[in-house]
């Protein structure tokens, strides 16, 4: 298997992630024995994730933001702007009002996550999987 070619033709297509992704699983035993679908799918999620974060910092950059690592938590009230408190903090995801919304995702997400460590057991013991 070329290796290297494959290496340099992913990144002089500006496939950066899925070229980080090929080094790793090539150098990596459990790569190896991983079918191409796996490969191909590993390969494609690195890019994706590379390019949202790529396009998330550019996007930042072109904000100018003077204190990017800000949050509402750190908002000065005492300095006269005119801030009204309650309202710029019920902007926020911690307004009681959205406590509901969190319950209810925790709850289907814990169901989700139990419903699936449970059938997969299951279809493998009945020869569903194999």
């Amino acid at each position: 298997m070329l290796t290297h070619p494959t290496h340099e033709a992913l990144n002089a297509l500006k496939l950066d992630g899925m070229a980080e992704a090929f080094a790793e699983l090539i150098t990596q035993d459990r790569g190896r024995n991983l079918d191409p679908v796996a490969w191909i799918g590993l390969m494609l999620d690195r890019e994706q994730t590379r390019r949202g974060t790529r396009r998330f910092q550019s996007r930042l950059r072109a904000a100018k933001l003077r204190h990017g690592d800000a949050c509402m938590e750190d908002v000065d009230y005492r300095t006269p702007r005119g801030l009204d408190r309650t309202l710029f903090q019920s902007l926020g995801v911690n307004n009681p009002r959205y406590n509901g919304l969190r319950r209810g995702f925790a709850i289907g997400f814990a169901a989700v996550v139990c419903g699936v460590n449970i059938s997969f057991p299951i279809a493998v013991l009945t020869g569903v999987v194999s």
